[in-house]
C-alpha cells in the first residue's frame, strides 16, 4: 500500500480484498449504497469498511486534528470521505484474498451485525449532512 503513495503518487491508499460470497454483510448492504446516494463519487470503493488504510504524515495529521471523528465502527469510512472531501488523492490497491475469522460468528445470523451496520450508516449520513449531501437523495432512482 505504501507503494500506492509512492509509484502511484496519491495521498492515501486503501486495502480491499476478494472475500468469501456471503462476507462483508454490512459494506454490501449498508456502506456503499449509502454511498452511492449521499457520495457517489466515491461509490466505486470496493471495500470502503477495509480497516487497512495507509496515507501520507500530512493526510493523517489533517484528518485527526478534526473535531468530530467518529467512535467504533465508522471510522473507516469516515476516514474514506474525509479524505475525498478534503481534495485527497485516493487509491485503492488489491491486497489479495481474505477470510474473516468473524465470518464464522455472523454467517448464519447477520442480526450480528446490526450495531456495525448502524454506525456505518449514521456515519455517512452525519457526513453527508456535513457536506450539505442530503439533497442527492432524490437524483437515485427508487
Amino acid at each position: 500500500m505504501v507503494g500506492a503513495l509512492i509509484d502511484d503518487n496519491c495521498d492515501m491508499s486503501r486495502g480491499f480484498y476478494t472475500r468469501h460470497a456471503r462476507d462483508a454483510a454490512v459494506t454490501k448492504l449498508i456502506a456503499r449504497p449509502t454511498l452511492h446516494i449521499f457520495f457517489a463519487e466515491l461509490a466505486h470503493f470496493e471495500q470502503p469498511l477495509s480497516g487497512e488504510v495507509c496515507a501520507r504524515s500530512g493526510v493523517w495529521r489533517r484528518l485527526i486534528e478534526k473535531d468530530d471523528i467518529p467512535e467504533g465502527w465508522g471510522i473507516d469510512v469516515w476516514f474514506l470521505i474525509e479524505a475525498a472531501m478534503s481534495g485527497y488523492n485516493i487509491k485503492e490497491v488489491f491486497l489479495g484474498q481474505k477470510e474473516h475469522t468473524s465470518f464464522e460468528d455472523y454467517k448464519d445470523d447477520v442480526s450480528k451485525l446490526s450495531k456495525m451496520a448502524e454506525q456505518v450508516e449514521f456515519t455517512i449520513i452525519r457526513e453527508a449532512i456535513k457536506y450539505k449531501r442530503t439533497e442527492l437523495q432524490s437524483k437515485v432512482a427508487v
